[in-house]
C-alpha cells in the first residue's frame, strides 16, 4: 500500500494492474512484482513501466537483500514476460492513448525502444531516532528527525550501491524509497488491525 501511494503521488505513475484483484485465493502470496504502474514521459517520448517491490524487515540489510533476490527471480524464472502479458490483458486506470501505446509496445511480451523498464523499490526497516522529550514542538522534532536521517544517508547509499554493483540487470532503471520505522512489526500489526 505504501509503495502504491509513492508511485502514484511521487512518481506520477498510475497503477495499471492491481494483482490482488487477479488472485483466486486471497490467502496465497502473489508471485512477481508487488504492482505494475505506468506513465508516459512526455519529454523523452517513452512509456515508463514500473514493477513494484516492497520489502519491510527489521534490518535494512535484510530488506535490501530480499528485494534484490526477488528482482533476480523476476528475471530468471520467466516472471517478466508473464507480467508484461498481464499488462495488456488487465488494464485499469489508464487513459485510452496510454492504453493503445502500451498495447502496441508490449504486444510481443517485451518492451520495445519506446518503453523503459523500471523497478520501484521500497525498503522499510527498524530505525531508532534519538527520542525527544515530551512537549517538544513538532517543528523541532521534524528538524531533528531530518538531521538524523540525512546523517544516515551515506550508509544507506553504500549498502544499496553494493547490491547494484553485483546485479546482472543494469539495463533497467530504479526508483528507491527508504522508510525507517520505529518498529516494522508494530506497523504491520497496526495495519492488519486497521484492515480487519
Amino acid at each position: 500500500m505504501l509503495l502504491y501511494f509513492l508511485l502514484e503521488a511521487v512518481i506520477g505513475a498510475p497503477q495499471v494492474i492491481a494483482k490482488l484483484e487477479l488472485k483466486t485465493n486471497p490467502a496465497l502470496e502473489s508471485n512477481g512484482s508487488d504492482g505494475i504502474h505506468m506513465r508516459w514521459d512526455e519529454s523523452d517520448g517513452v512509456v515508463d513501466v514500473y514493477f513494484g517491490e516492497a520489502k519491510l524487515h527489521k534490518s535494512l540489510s535484510s530488506a535490501i537483500s530480499d528485494g534484490f533476490d526477488s528482482i533476480e527471480k523476476f528475471y530468471s524464472n520467466g516472471m517478466r514476460e508473464h507480467e508484461y502479458a498481464l499488462v495488456t490483458r488487465h488494464f485499469k486506470g489508464v487513459d485510452t492513448s496510454l492504453r493503445l501505446a502500451v498495447a502496441d509496445i508490449l504486444n510481443t511480451g517485451k518492451p520495445g525502444p519506446d518503453a523503459r523498464v523500471n523497478h520501484a523499490c521500497l525498503f522499510g526497516y527498524d530505525w531508532s531516532a534519538i527520542a525527544a522529550t515530551p512537549g517538544t514542538a513538532v517543528e523541532v522534532l521534524v528538524s531533528e528527525y531530518r538531521r538524523q536521517y540525512l546523517e544516515q544517508s551515506p550508509k544507506l547509499h553504500a549498502r544499496l550501491q553494493k547490491h547494484f554493483e553485483s546485479c546482472s540487470w543494469k539495463q533497467v532503471r530504479f526508483e528507491v524509497f527508504f522508510i525507517p520505522f520505529e518498529s516494522v512489526q508494530a506497523f504491520r500489526d497496526a495495519f492488519a488491525k486497521a484492515m480487519s
